[in-house]
């Protein structure tokens, strides 16, 4: 089907090729879109879980350090702790409003571009069911042609002779 289809194409209209060559054109750039765009929503929410574990460890080292302290300097010490735990509440509190920005880009940022590729996806479709019946349509007219020739060769050919009679030796 490589040479039918080659000819289909130099049938093509050129406008409907050049549609057909962008829509692969887009279709790639919306894979790459959509790649940078799940690494950046993937990004923001590991960076909300990261900041969340952060904050958790900085209060649990708040707590060690305060306990350390005032068993060594008294009940005085333990000053850094308590702003190790100050770090670690606010880093806490970052983890929630992070992971809500990276639910948002998916939505508003990722969901299109997903979408966009599926509508190009779905329009492809129709160009290689269009390519399929071109094919198909000029295989027909190909073996109606055929036909047609040997058809006519048959009606203005002129007609076969007769086989000559047996002859018998006696």
């Amino acid at each position: 089907t490589g040479a039918g289809m080659e000819s289909v194409m130099m049938e093509e209209d050129p406008r409907y090729l050049e549609a057909t060559e962008y829509l692969l054109l887009l279709e790639e750039r919306l894979k790459r879109a959509l790649k940078s765009g799940s690494d950046i929503v993937n990004s923001v929410q590991n960076l909300g879980i990261l900041t969340g574990t952060f904050g958790e460890n900085a209060h649990h080292l708040g707590d060690c350090e305060e306990k350390g302290a005032k068993l060594l300097l008294g009940e005085e010490a333990g000053g850094l702790g308590q702003a190790f735990r100050q770090v670690g509440s606010a880093a806490c509190a970052m983890r929630a409003p992070t992971e809500a920005q990276a639910e948002r880009l998916a939505r508003d940022f990722r969901a299109p571009l997903k979408q966009a590729l599926q509508y190009v996806r779905a329009a492809k479709e129709t160009i290689d069911a269009r390519l399929d019946a071109l094919l198909k349509l000029q295989a027909a007219r190909s073996k109606e042609q055929s036909k047609r020739a040997k058809l006519d060769h048959a009606l203005h050919a002129p007609p076969t002779p007769p086989p000559p009679p047996p002859t018998s030796i006696l």
